[in-house]
């Protein structure tokens, strides 16, 4: 199985606790698909030309992703501040986030190509800036699946109906939600042919197929330290699982273990080591 993961790279910066993260959506679920089995992973994505990106680069490379495709353009690599509660639920505080170079990110007729050879296509619907090669590439014919993260609903508005008219070119598009985002996308599902995977956190996650739904709990965890990434890291485990294995109960328990994994330790994948 070769991947692509299309999309976000950055710096997670962690400022209550002194302590500094490789992270990014793309990046994330690079990492974790290849830990998940995936043969072959490559990340599409562009860096800034600071000292950040060699290191985002060097910790791709040491876990055998292709990072060819990791472009470094001039500027600032994408930086993201990152809260904790006492729960370890993450948040974003106000402004954290800072694009740098991303807000330049377009793919090259090279890149293209690549991802055409691809038997996995994964990338990330950005609800406040969309990347402007999103409408070609659910649109381009490829040999490959395509998986799309549509992030957490709320950013959505709760309009389920923006999220519609993608579903029909995806096989696997995941949302984090609630039950009643399952129960919107159950009748709607019955007329396509992808699958919609919904992550409820502590809740559990389930799967929507042609109106079917398959649910599994959350594994438990104690303490919960951090859940950056932890959706990242879910989808991937699924989707690898699912890909090779076409059974969707054993890829929601994938998924749910990988998560749990992630949420026990600081960051969004471990171990790593990232200085500035």
């Amino acid at each position: 199985m070769n991947m692509v993961s299309i999309g976000e790279s950055c710096v997670d910066l962690y400022t209550e606790q002194e302590r500094v993260f490789a992270g990014g959506i793309s990046l994330n679920f690079a990492l974790h698909a290849k830990e998940s089995g995936a043969d072959s992973v490559s990340l599409v994505s562009r860096t800034g030309d600071d000292p950040e990106r060699g290191q985002l680069v060097g910790l791709l490379e040491s876990r055998d992703i292709n990072t060819s495709h990791v472009q470094r353009l001039i500027g600032q690599t994408a930086t993201c501040e990152i809260a904790l509660a006492e729960n370890g639920e993450r948040y974003y505080p106000p402004g954290g986030y800072k694009r740098g170079v991303l807000n330049d990110f377009v793919l090259t007729d090279q890149e293209w190509d690549f991802i055409e050879t691809q038997d996995v296509v994964v990338s990330m619907f950005d609800h406040s800036h969309p990347f402007p090669f999103l409408e070609d590439l659910l649109r381009r014919p490829m040999r490959g699946k395509k998986v799309m993260d549509f992030g957490d609903w709320d950013d959505g508005r709760g309009d389920h109906r923006l999220v519609w008219p993608f579903l029909h070119r995806l096989d696997l598009a995941f949302v984090s939600g609630t039950e009643e985002t399952i129960a919107a996308f159950s009748e709607y599902s019955r007329d396509i042919d992808g699958i919609l995977v919904v992550t409820m956190g502590a809740m559990g996650s389930a799967a929507v197929h042609k109106g079917r739904i398959s649910s599994a709990a959350a594994q438990t965890v104690q303490p919960v330290v951090d859940t950056t990434g932890c959706g990242d890291a879910f989808q991937a485990a699924f989707t690898v699982s699912y890909l090779r294995n076409g059974e969707i109960s054993e890829a929601l328990d994938a998924g749910s273990a990988k998560g749990a994994e992630v949420a026990s330790y600081l960051g969004a994948f471990h171990p790593q080591i990232f200085n500035i």
